[in-house]
């Protein structure tokens, strides 16, 4: 209900004020209700945008800078989730379950594949195939995000000969970046 509305409903029980439409209560009243509802309508949003399950816009989005992980190009629901997922870790977290909670906080999908012979573990990329763009950004929130101590390798699976042809280089201009095959399949 409107605040024209609620102060009607409130003031007409008293029989005191003549609220007939064009007179100079209502007048009034109409003009404290156009403030009330601009009032009303920002303490709304900001009630909306102060929690994960219901922000849209600068909430949602300043919450996801304060977890590192902007990222606009998802939908809402799917930024909601990364975000809850982010904002949840505790001690408890640094099993493969809890990795596996980790690249959903993450927005991506992968395997998780144990080398405890090496003390690493090789985070396979399952979902789809990344740019070097999204590969730094994956790496960096990865370094974030994952205990120090731990060694990982980020598999980024799904390079294909489409991709690399799309980009029009030679083989000399692929030889003049000194880089192996496995330094281009793999990016640690």
């Amino acid at each position: 209900m409107k605040s024209f509305e609620s102060m009607i409903k409130k003031l007409s029980p008293l029989k005191i004020y003549d609220l007939s439409d064009g007179s100079i209560v209502t007048g009034e009243l109409g003009a404290f209700s156009a403030g009330l509802d601009i009032l009303r309508d920002f303490l709304d949003e900001m009630l909306r945008e102060a929690f994960v399950y219901t922000a849209e816009s600068y909430g949602l989005e300043s919450l996801e800078r304060i977890s590192g992980s902007v990222r606009d190009d998802l939908s809402l629901d799917k930024r909601r989730s990364m975000l809850i997922n982010r904002l949840n870790f505790d001690v408890g977290d640094f099993t493969l379950k809890g990795l596996y909670k980790m690249l959903s906080a993450l927005g991506v999908d992968g395997d998780i594949r144990e080398y405890p012979e090496d003390g690493r573990i090789a985070i396979v990329m399952t979902d789809k195939y990344y740019n070097l763009t999204e590969r730094q950004w994956l790496i960096d929130q990865a370094q974030q995000i994952l205990p120090a101590h731990l060694l990982f390798d980020l598999v980024f699976s799904g390079l294909e000969w489409s991709k690399i042809d799309e980009n029009n280089n030679t083989f000399d201009t692929m030889d003049s970046k000194y880089k192996t095959w496995n330094q281009i399949d793999y990016v640690m």
